[in-house]
């Protein structure tokens, strides 16, 4: 993917940094479970000490899957989202530049942000709060809260104005996602996440099939995102008035 604005550009590579270590872990889970005796050699040992990797350490070892998947859809959402306001940072935009939706969007972090205490300070220290306007109330952090399935990427997008367009990797052949895979994700990353339900208990009927499946559902959908965002900033869609030589360039 041809990303030129820079804080998109190092949201992606972020992503894809972790990509690859959920890739490694899962090769590894995979390796294991297609071993018949699947055993540690301890080579430092005089005497090569084995360890063998019992059934329930095998079933925790699939089930830690869904908390790797589902940091990747939250930690790469949170960074691809914070790519559109560190890009009106950067371009020092006036809120009255921006589109009706991010003008909202803007409003409403700040209202949130406008607490009592806050309005305490600025009255006390004659605050010019136009200078706070892009950041009082976001946190980037705090925009998902362990909830995000594709009900909430889809409602982050018509917030901000943008479409996650289906990502063709060799230009031809479209990455597709299943929303009640990535839903599910979430439901077992939360179960793991509260101990509503052991990692035990959760990786016992994971079919191995499955966790790789899972993996292409999340890179999917993530990059979806990542190419309609990649659009959406490349054409100043965050803007209220579009510049001339933007307004008919192409869909991904």
């Amino acid at each position: 993917m041809q990303i030129n604005n820079q804080h998109l550009l190092f949201s992606y590579q972020n992503f894809i940094t972790r990509l690859d270590e959920v890739k490694e872990y899962i090769n590894h889970v995979l390796l294991i479970a297609n071993m018949s005796l699947p055993t540690l050699l301890d080579l430092n040992s005089p005497s090569l000490s084995q360890e063998s990797i019992s059934r329930d350490l095998q079933k925790t070892l699939r089930a830690s899957t869904y908390l790797l998947l589902y940091n990747l859809m939250e930690s790469s959402m949170s960074e691809a989202i914070n790519a559109i306001h560190e890009t009106i940072k950067d371009e020092q935009r006036d809120i009255l530049d921006l589109s009706e939706k991010l003008h909202r969007v803007i409003l409403t972090s700040f209202q949130r942000g406008l607490t009592e205490s806050k309005i305490g300070e600025y009255a006390k220290m004659n605050h010019d709060i136009r200078n706070n306007l892009l950041d009082l109330g976001y946190d980037k952090q705090r925009l998902f809260s362990g909830n995000i399935d594709c009900v909430v990427i889809d409602d982050y997008c018509k917030r901000y104005g943008f479409q996650a367009y289906v990502y063709r990797e060799d230009g031809t052949t479209p990455l597709q996602w299943d929303p009640d895979i990535i839903k599910n994700i979430k439901k077992k990353r939360n179960a793991l996440a509260h101990g509503s339900q052991s990692f035990a208990e959760c990786g016992q009927n994971i079919v191995i099939d499955t966790i790789h499946n899972n993996l292409e559902n999340v890179y999917a959908v993530l990059m979806a995102v990542f190419n309609g965002l990649n659009y959406f900033l490349e054409n100043k869609r965050y803007l209220r008035t579009l510049p001339q030589q933007t307004q008919t360039n192409n869909l991904p």
